[in-house]
C-alpha cells in the first residue's frame, strides 16, 4: 500500500518478496527518511525499498 499519496482509496501498489519463506511478523518500521519499510520474520530482518 502506498503511503506517499492520499490518505483515502488505498490500493495495493507493488507486491514483493521480502523473506526467504513464511510469515513476516506484524511489528514493522520506517527507516528516519521514510524510504525504507523494516520487515521482521522469526529469522530475518530486511529492509523494503
Amino acid at each position: 500500500i502506498r503511503v506517499d499519496g492520499p490518505t483515502y482509496g488505498a490500493l495495493q501498489y507493488e507486491t514483493i518478496q521480502v523473506v526467504d519463506s513464511g510469515p513476516i511478523l506484524r511489528d514493522m518500521a520506517f527507516s528516519s527518511d521514510q524510504h525504507f519499510l523494516y520487515v521482521m520474520s522469526e529469522s530475518q530482518v530486511q529492509a523494503a525499498a
